[in-house]
């Protein structure tokens, strides 16, 4: 069973990179190491979250194939996101205290980044809209 909501979904994402091109869903679970059903219900998460659309293919029409949303397949978005996070990921390890946390010092500061961020993504949806 995964750790957390987004373990399986990290290893899909990288699965559907490395593939690098519209695939079906037994094509992507078999690349997972993981069953097309709990690929299925992932995929099916992600394409609401916006992460992964259906599309098309010319050569089978009838099959439903899918494709991470371009950005994934950019090869400098990681290093653009690290840039743009390190001086805050820098400052929380200044401000966190991991002594009495769990696990090593870049997973408590892994969990607080992602608790802020999750902090963040509820501040914005309470964002009136202009």
């Amino acid at each position: 069973m995964p750790k957390d909501p987004f373990t399986s979904k990290v290893i899909i994402v990288k699965a559907m990179q490395k593939l690098n091109q519209p695939s079906i869903l037994q094509h992507i679970a078999k690349e997972c190491n993981m069953t097309p059903q709990l690929v299925k219900y992932q995929i099916d998460q992600m394409i609401k979250w916006g992460i992964i659309g259906n599309v098309t293919h010319e050569e089978d029409p009838l099959k439903v194939y899918y494709m991470l949303q371009p950005a994934y397949y950019d090869k400098g978005w990681l290093h653009s996101l690290e840039a743009l996070f390190m001086p805050y990921i820098e400052a929380l390890a200044k401000m966190v205290d991991t002594d009495q946390a769990a696990g090593n010092p870049e997973q408590v500061l892994s969990r607080n980044l992602i608790m802020f961020l999750r902090l963040f993504e509820e501040h914005l949806e309470t964002m009136p809209e202009k």
